[in-house]
């Protein structure tokens, strides 16, 4: 849940938007391990959600497979 919360904090100071990569390459600074598949996977979860809690159902069920 912390790369998630640091990935939002960081996409809301980037308002043109970053690439895949841009927005690994931050996480790794600080300190949040990700690669750019569980990047693009987070992103898809925070895209397809509706609410904060459809988001944790759908991250729960990835993180269970």
């Amino acid at each position: 849940m912390i790369r998630i919360y640091t990935a939002l904090s960081i996409l809301e100071g980037a308002p043109q938007g970053l690439t895949v990569k841009e927005l690994t390459e931050r996480l790794e600074v600080r300190d949040v391990g990700a690669n750019k598949r569980t990047v693009c996977r987070d992103l898809e979860a925070l895209s397809t959600a509706q609410t904060a809690a459809q988001f944790l159902e759908i991250y729960k069920r990835r993180k269970a497979v």
